[in-house]
């Protein structure tokens, strides 16, 4: 946009110049053909104002142009802003509900642990009971050898003892 700039300056200094140096031919009145009649006109002046009126148009035109495009960069940065708060916002949604998808997956994850730990502390518990039963079906049957045993071995003595004291009168018969 400046080098554009740069040589319009440039030109219309040069045209500028140019008109100044050249004034007495451009104001000479020449003969003018119109086709359906004939005139004494300064050809070189009415070049020169069409040239300048030309250039004005164009400046005009490109004027407008520019403003439209500053409108419409205007209507695209308010776009473009309301893009960047709906993205943000849904952003925010999309947060919010990996928030809550994590937490329920959290909640889920628990529960099932907690039952989990719940079932194994049962199955602990019966096992314990059951080897609680066994414990004591063990404990009872070793009882009852014991007494088995001990009954045995009084019954052993009690005839040690009647052997010994019939071998006692023996000896003392003897």
């Amino acid at each position: 946009m400046r080098l554009k700039g740069f040589l319009i300056t440039i030109v219309i200094i040069l045209s500028v110049v140019f008109a100044i140096l050249n004034w007495q031919i451009l104001t000479t009145n020449l003969p003018l053909n119109l086709i359906f009649f004939k005139t004494e006109f300064p050809v070189g002046l009415g070049l020169l104002v069409s040239g300048v009126l030309l250039s004005l148009i164009f400046f005009i035109v490109s004027l407008i142009d520019r403003a439209g495009e500053l409108r419409q960069i205007s209507r695209l940065e308010r776009q473009l802003e309301d893009f960047r708060t709906k993205l943000e916002q849904k952003r925010v949604q999309e947060l919010e509900k990996l928030e809550e998808t994590t937490q329920n997956g959290f909640n889920e994850l628990k529960s099932a642990t907690l039952d989990k730990i719940s079932k194994m502390e049962q199955e602990s518990k019966s096992m314990l009971a059951g080897f609680d039963n066994k414990l004591s079906e063990k404990l009872k049957s070793m009882e009852s050898k014991i007494l088995l045993v001990r009954n045995e071995v009084a019954s052993n003595v009690a005839r040690s003892e009647e052997n010994l004291k019939k071998q006692v009168k023996e000896i003392i018969k003897s």
